[in-house]
C-alpha cells in the first residue's frame, strides 16, 4: 500500500494501524496519531468521534483482508488439511501486522461493549468462519471437536508464531507447527 496515494481518513487509518498494531490500543493516543498523520488533533476528530471509533475503523479494514487471505487459501483445490493450515500460518506470520495476544487482549478488556460486540462479529467472520469452513470440509463428522473449537484452538496455538518480534518466528518452521497441531507428539 503506498500511503502517499491515500485520501486523508485513509491516510489516519493507515498510521493509526501502525500504531495499534505494534504498540496496542492502550499505548497509542490520538496525540500521536495525529501527530504521525500531519494534522492538529481537533481535525481528527473531524473525521472519528473517539480512538475506540478509530481502533474499530482500523480492524474492520484488517478483518476485511485478513478474511480474503484466509478464503482464497481455503478455496484453493486439491489441497489437504495441513497444507492448507502450513499455508494460513505462512499468511498471518507475513502479512498480519499485529501482536496477535495483544490484539486479543485489548478487543477483550480495553474496548466498550458496544464495540466489543461489533468486533467480536468481525473476528468471527474474517478468522473463525474460515477455519470453521475448512475443518468442516476436511474432518469426519461426528467428530470429537467441533469445527468451532478447532478453529479456536489453532489460534491459540499459532498466536505466539505470529507476533512480529517474537524469535520463534524463525526456529519453529510453519510445517512444524502445524504438523504437531495435526498430528498430536505420536
Amino acid at each position: 500500500m503506498n500511503p502517499e496515494r491515500l485520501n486523508r481518513k485513509e491516510f489516519i487509518l493507515y498510521i493509526a494501524g501502525e500504531l495499534f498494531m505494534e504498540k496496542g490500543f492502550q499505548a497509542t493516543s490520538t496525540r500521536e496519531i495525529a501527530e504521525k498523520s500531519q494534522i492538529k488533533q481537533p481535525n481528527l476528530y473531524h473525521h472519528f468521534k473517539t480512538k475506540e471509533d478509530i481502533y474499530v475503523a482500523v480492524l474492520e479494514r484488517l478483518s476485511l483482508q485478513v478474511k480474503d487471505g484466509l478464503e482464497t487459501i481455503i478455496n484453493q483445490p486439491h489441497r489437504d488439511l495441513e497444507e492448507c493450515l502450513t499455508e494460513i500460518l505462512t499468511y498471518l506470520r507475513n502479512k498480519h501486522p499485529a501482536n496477535f495476544t495483544m490484539m486479543s487482549h485489548d478487543m477483550k478488556f480495553e474496548i466498550s461493549n458496544e464495540h466489543h460486540a461489533q468486533l467480536y462479529v468481525l473476528w468471527r467472520s474474517a478468522y473463525l468462519d474460515p477455519l470453521e469452513t475448512l475443518f468442516s470440509r476436511y474432518l469426519p463428522q461426528p467428530h470429537r471437536f467441533t469445527p468451532a473449537e478447532l478453529a479456536r484452538h489453532f489460534y491459540s496455538v499459532i498466536a505466539p508464531f505470529i507476533q512480529k518480534d517474537n524469535r520463534f518466528n524463525q526456529e519453529v518452521s510453519a510445517d512444524n507447527i502445524i504438523h504437531l497441531f495435526v498430528h498430536g507428539i505420536l
